[in-house]
């Protein structure tokens, strides 16, 4: 548990504090190992094959963390399987700027238990896309709202998770009541952080905001990796191959 929190997990009553302890102990998976060795990813394959390797280690954990998260286990297959598709690269995204460095402008992307990759900005303004940008943006702003504070992110990662606004729901009212429990337990945990209600109003309004910028962000990506598919069944993208084993993943992984 987040040394924040440690100190004022007290403070919760005991439902809340049972629900957090659940919510961490399920996000757990998410950690990246602490990495010895790093290499760079200088040319285009390279860039690839860490991109899909990240890929394939970030979709195993979502899984392992949604196996171990009582709410989602009770909903039934199908609302479990598009809560999946749809969170998978949104998580996946906010979950970038944990290992992101501002200064250099890279990510240092683990590969196994010890070695990651340097993966450079830079790539994504490859074939004219704007995901440079785009990404680059978001990155700045969720960086200065969650501030290195690992409670955030496992906050919103749940609340990403639980979005009743997915197409094809069967049980958007449960969904929608677990989304609810995590928007409060967000407030609650920034309330008794700051020490102040307008403070932590203001915050959290804040947050919503970055996640509405992360909805937009991977949206702008599959939208443009659908576009991409529909003109060229094989097109010569990196961010097609990459969504496209996203949910090649999904499928194969899901075993609930």
């Amino acid at each position: 548990m987040a040394s924040v929190i440690r100190n004022i997990i007290f403070n919760f009553n005991e439902l809340e504090t049972n629900k957090l302890r659940h919510l961490f102990t399920s996000t757990a998976y998410m950690r990246d190992p602490v990495l010895k060795k790093t290499s760079k990813a200088d040319t285009y394959t390279d860039a690839f094959n860490v991109l899909q390797t990240r890929s394939d280690i970030k979709c195993r954990k979502i899984i392992q963390m949604c196996k171990t998260m009582a709410q989602f286990k009770e909903l039934c297959e199908d609302d479990k399987i598009i809560l999946l598709k749809a969170s998978c690269p949104e998580i996946i995204c906010l979950l970038s700027v944990l290992t992101f460095n501002f200064e250099g402008e890279f990510w240092t992307v683990a590969i196994d238990s010890e070695n990651g990759v340097m993966l450079p900005l830079n790539v994504l303004k490859w074939e004219n896309l704007n995901f440079y940008v785009i990404l680059k943006q978001f990155m700045i702003t969720i960086k200065g709202e969650y501030d290195s504070d690992m409670s955030l992110i496992d906050l919103l990662m749940a609340i990403i998770l639980f979005n009743p606004n997915r197409p094809d729901l069967k049980h958007k009212e449960i969904i929608k009541l677990q989304q609810k429990t995590y928007m409060y337990l967000l407030q609650r945990y920034l309330e008794l952080k700051h020490n102040s209600k307008s403070e932590s109003e203001t915050r959290f309004l804040r947050l919503m905001n970055c996640l509405n910028e992360l909805y937009f962000t991977t949206h702008n990506m599959i939208s443009t990796v659908s576009e991409a598919l529909n003109n060229n069944p094989r097109p010569e993208s990196l961010y097609a191959e990459i969504i496209a084993r996203i949910f090649h993943n999904l499928q194969e992984y899901l075993n609930l």
